[in-house]
């Protein structure tokens, strides 16, 4: 291997036997070869690492192999968890104890029933829920995230108070997400609750990540919808997040609820009440998406309009015919193109918008005529 310390004594040695004159390039040659030979130490370093990264996964991988069969079957052979735990004290050493955590773990995603509540009891009783308390009331923000990962896989119900705790005073999304995933995995009424209460006050949570953990558990979260819906909030933002959950998970049981809705003080609740309905598809919604359409307000108007087509609601088609003369463009736009999914009444009507004297009714009413006729909605279907 080049030792640079070797090539700088000799490039000196030679810059003193030539003299000064050439102690420009000289140096230039120096702090080259330095470089390259430091280049290649580093070279060198990263290499030796690498290999001794590989190696060590590769042990981890064969303890692995080894130690999963052993646990299912302990977990599968009808024994308490202490047999378990006894029996995994006296075959496993303690410089493995990381790799049996994993190893638990992993057996936690296709167990069920009593297998599963063993296993968390062992998980318990071998000290890694208190191990992930401790760092789920830490500073590190990955080991926090990943603490909440384990307690939730366990569904560990005696780490809920912990979970809630973390999540309200961490600021970091990653254990935001851990801590509100892991609670609705353990499922008990309080940690449904925590989650809910969080996201309603926390608008700014990533829609998608939101709508994951809330339809992990969509049985237990609707029984809490119906409930809170029925029992009102005082709060239009926690309002309005209510709704949207329920229209996410298409709750058909929470339509007579949100259409009660459709008559509240704030015009933001009653739009988006009209959009739960909408994409709910429960068609006894219908009359009272109509009567929404003659709301004083144009959002809710235009949220209506768009239902009523999805909810192919044909006798709404007067109301629909009333949006397309508007004075607002979006409640136009979104009458005329539900029109044109009502089938030939609705496209009728259409047609007889072409003759309006109003131009911006006649514009709407072509645009929805060729964009959603029945041939582009043959293209479409046929893609």
């Amino acid at each position: 291997m080049i030792n640079p310390y070797c090539l700088l004594d000799l490039t000196l040695a030679r810059s003193a036997a030539n003299g000064h004159g050439g102690s420009t390039v000289d140096v230039l040659i120096v702090a080259v070869l330095v470089i390259l030979g430091l280049t290649v130490l580093l070279f060198a370093g990263l290499v030796l690492l690498r290999m001794a990264g590989s190696s060590r996964e590769r042990r981890i991988l064969e303890k692995k192999a080894h130690l999963s069969p052993l646990v299912y079957d302990l977990l599968t052979e009808d024994r308490s968890a202490g047999d378990v735990v006894a029996t995994l004290g006296s075959v496993v050493p303690a410089r493995d104890r990381r790799v049996l955590e994993q190893v638990l773990l992993e057996n936690s995603r296709f167990l069920k029933g009593r297998e599963r509540e063993v296993l968390a009891e062992a998980f318990d009783r071998l000290g890694y829920l208190d191990e992930d308390l401790a760092t789920l009331g830490g500073h590190g923000m990955v080991r926090k995230a990943e603490a909440a990962f384990h307690l939730g896989t366990m569904r560990c119900e005696r780490a809920a108070p912990a979970l809630a705790a973390a999540l309200s005073s961490s600021a970091n999304p990653e254990v935001q997400f851990s801590c509100l995933n892991a609670l609705s995995k353990i499922g008990t009424p309080e940690a449904l609750r925590t989650v809910m209460d969080y996201l309603a006050s926390s608008p700014e949570m990533e829609t998608l990540r939101v709508a994951e953990v809330i339809l992990e558990r969509k049985q237990e979260f609707t029984g809490f919808l119906e409930q809170w819906l029925e029992r009102g909030e005082a709060d239009p933002s926690r309002l309005t997040f209510l709704v949207n959950m329920a229209g996410a998970v298409k709750d058909a049981h929470t339509v007579p609820l949100i259409t009660r809705l459709l008559r509240h003080e704030d015009a933001g609740v009653r739009a988006r009440a009209a959009f739960s309905l909408g994409t709910i598809g429960d068609y006894t919604a219908c009359d009272d998406l109509a009567g929404a359409m003659g709301d004083g307000d144009a959002g809710v108007r235009a949220e209506a309009a768009e239902a009523l087509g999805k909810l192919q609601c044909e006798a709404a088609i007067s109301a629909l015919e009333r949006g397309l003369i508007d004075e607002d463009v979006s409640v136009r736009i979104n009458s005329a193109i539900s029109l044109s999914q009502l089938g030939e009444e609705g496209r009728t009507v259409l047609e007889s918008a072409l003759l309006s004297v109003e131009e911006a009714v006649r514009e709407v009413a072509a645009e929805a005529l060729e964009a959603y006729g029945p041939g582009e909605r043959d293209k479409r279907e046929g893609s």
